[in-house]
């Protein structure tokens, strides 16, 4: 394995967000580090004791020496009327941050994101064919509405994580919050911590793998796509008002029906369909088969013979 360091350079400066490029395995990886930390110092460089419109292009200023971006009149007039200052806005925060991540995008294949502080809207909109590391926890509607793209986070994730993607991949490697998945459309979820209630509300395409939980009302209005649960932990209600897509769970209870739905048993096509699944997070999941419905999965050993599925009341 052979490794080279270079430095890139990213519109005018980046400074801040010095980038890498490695050599993996003979083949050259552009990186882009972001720290969200810097941006948070950056913006309480501001003298608060000035008025609002010099405290904006003070930082406008500095961000277009820095980094060649500047912050719209739209943004400056939202926070003129909302904060009155600039020092501790998240609504700047997260503009400076997803332009960055858009601009590195342009030329990057890994973005490295580092101390995100739960901060919300990260990553939305991204429409790139990027690999996206998170060193932290991300706040609500991460990496919403995105085309294509892999994230992987390392921490927590907060409300509506990937809502309304159309396509993409990500992997939680803690909890994720209400209504992960929302609207999924194509996107495909791997949640290893625990996932909290509602996960793929209104779920029309796409896949949804946890490990530890799936609980009170996931699958909410779901449409289409697959929700997969690994572990014990199953909550009341599940799949309520749903008219398409299958929820896989290892066991049932007569709470666990929502309303309008009905259990069934799996067939081979079932079976087929999970193992498309896991094989989506194999990197991630370590999947070796066994028969038809015997897998290890990380070491473990399931037989999703008997699993149950939920479906739409016919």
């Amino acid at each position: 394995m052979v490794f080279a360091i270079r430095i890139l350079k990213i519109k005018k400066i980046f400074m801040m967000s010095i980038t890498y490029a490695l050599i993996i395995n003979l083949k050259m990886k552009k990186i882009t580090r972001i720290d969200i930390k810097e941006i948070f110092e950056l913006c309480k460089e501001m003298d608060k004791s000035k008025k609002f419109s010099e405290q904006f292009n003070a930082l406008n200023k500095k961000l277009d020496s820095l980094y060649g971006i500047q912050l719209s009149e739209q943004v400056m007039l939202y926070s003129r009327d909302k904060y009155h200052q600039v020092t501790d806005v998240p609504h700047i925060f997260i503009r400076i941050a997803n332009t960055l991540i858009k601009e590195a995008a342009k030329d990057s294949e890994v973005i490295k994101i580092e101390n995100p502080s739960a901060l919300y809207n990260l990553c939305a909109g991204l429409n790139a064919d990027i690999s996206v590391l998170v060193r932290g926890d991300v706040g609500s509607f991460f990496a919403s509405t995105v085309k294509c793209g892999e994230y992987h986070i390392s921490g927590n994730a907060g409300r509506s994580l990937l809502a309304n993607a159309t396509a993409g991949k990500c992997v939680v490697e803690g909890d994720a919050d209400e209504g992960a998945g929302y609207c999924n459309q194509g996107a495909n979820i791997l949640i290893k911590g625990n996932s909290r209630p509602r996960t793929g509300i209104q779920m029309r395409a796409g896949n949804i793998i946890t490990l530890e939980s799936l609980v009170f009302g996931s699958g909410l209005y779901m449409a289409g796509g697959n929700i997969l649960c690994l572990g014990e932990k199953i909550g009341k209600g599940l799949g309520p008002g749903m008219v398409g897509g299958n929820i896989y769970v290892p066991y049932l209870k007569e709470e666990t029906l929502g309303i309008g739905t009905q259990s069934s048993e799996l067939s081979s096509e079932d079976y087929k369909c999970i193992e498309n699944m896991l094989l989506i997070f194999n990197e991630n999941l370590g999947i070796e088969k066994i028969s038809d419905s015997k897998f290890k999965i990380n070491g473990k050993e399931y037989d999703f013979q008997g699993y149950k599925k939920i479906i739409a009341k016919k």
